[in-house]
């Protein structure tokens, strides 16, 4: 099971809103003989994937599969995985965590026992949880799992005031090997969202320069409609404008909501299947966000670097999970308790 954790670390964030599932397959002289991950979205789940890579398919029969989440059991992009495990003839299955899925909770599970396929679950169970924590929130919770991040300064400062700032672009406090992280950070999550200061500010490109993967969906919250045209985001082709409908591209997404409430912007992208948002500030749209009790995560990252004067760090209350160190950088890791 832990080797099929790692496999499904390995699912790239173009199968969201499908979970990242990892599977591995034994064969009855113990030895792996196959495994799989979640592809893209519409196609093969990871049983599938793992079933498919078996080089002599009679090596099948009576092997046992692992896998970190309930095999589905409906017709959705994909026919069910339980029954490409039925037909496989493996005999047994271990299952990390259920599905929450209505779809699928439950169902998978009694698919398999009901034709004699002998099945296990909970193994590992807290480690495929939290493998699965964005997932699990957003079938449980009806929204996407939220992480917000920033960096500060000795003195509890994120950025200059505006009246210091000589140029348009963003200002980086953290180390080089920080901002990796945060690039890291960010092939992981479906979308990146900013404010519109941050935006008019800094004119990011909210892209993954420093580290290998897909760039998140950029969004911008801007209920009045100030964004600028010329920032780089907008060139992402699946690019997200939170506010009235202003001239920003015709390839542009608007969404335009009754109210520009945290909640109604977390509604909106449970319908669009955003399986996850990274909050990447400014101070404004941070803030907004631990008012209204609405986050996952909290990434804090503390540099050496000082300024006399700035914007002040948002305030919370959460738990320290653990901290590292990257450099002369330390990151905090905050979870929500609520």
């Amino acid at each position: 099971m832990f080797r099929a954790i790692e496999c499904a670390k390995n699912a790239s964030i173009s199968c969201y809103p499908n979970p990242r599932v990892g599977c591995v397959i034994v064969d009855s002289n113990g030895r792996i003989i196959g495994q799989g991950t979640t592809a893209a979205y519409g196609g093969a789940h990871a049983e599938v994937a793992a079933i498919n890579s078996v080089r002599q398919p009679k090596d099948l029969i009576g092997a046992s599969l692992y896998v970190t989440l309930e095999p589905c059991a409906h017709f959705g992009k994909t026919p069910p995985c339980s029954l490409a495990i039925i037909q496989s003839g493996i005999k047994q299955v271990y299952i990390g965590c259920t599905d929450p899925n209505p779809l699928v909770s439950g169902l998978g599970i009694r698919q398999l026992n009901e034709v004699g396929v002998e099945v296990t679950l909970g193994v590992l169970e807290a480690e495929c949880l939290k493998h699965h924590k964005r997932f699990m929130t957003f079938q449980r919770e009806k929204r996407p799992y939220v992480t917000l991040k920033w960096a500060q300064t000795t003195q509890g400062h994120i950025a200059p005031n505006q009246a210091d700032r000589k140029t348009k672009e963003p200002y980086r406090l953290s180390s080089m090997p920080a901002s990796q992280r945060v690039h890291q950070w960010r092939t992981e999550e479906a979308a990146i969202l900013i404010g519109v200061q941050t935006a008019l500010d800094d004119l990011p490109q909210l892209n993954n320069r420093y580290w290998d993967g897909p760039d998140p969906i950029p969004m911008v919250f801007d209920p009045h409609g100030r964004a600028p045209e010329s920032a780089p985001l907008w060139k992402h082709p699946r690019a997200i404008h939170i506010g009235p409908k202003i001239q920003l591209g015709d390839h542009i997404k608007h969404w335009t909501l009754d109210q520009y409430t945290v909640a109604d912007v977390l509604a909106k992208a449970y319908q669009e299947g955003i399986i996850s948002i990274l909050v990447e500030g400014g101070s404004a749209t941070l803030n907004k966000w631990i008012d209204t009790d609405l986050w996952d995560e909290i990434r804090v990252i503390h540099t050496p670097i000082k300024l006399n004067n700035g914007v002040l760090a948002p305030k919370f209350a959460g738990t320290k999970r653990f901290s590292e160190d990257l450099g002369p950088d330390r990151i905090d890791y905050y979870f929500n308790q609520s």
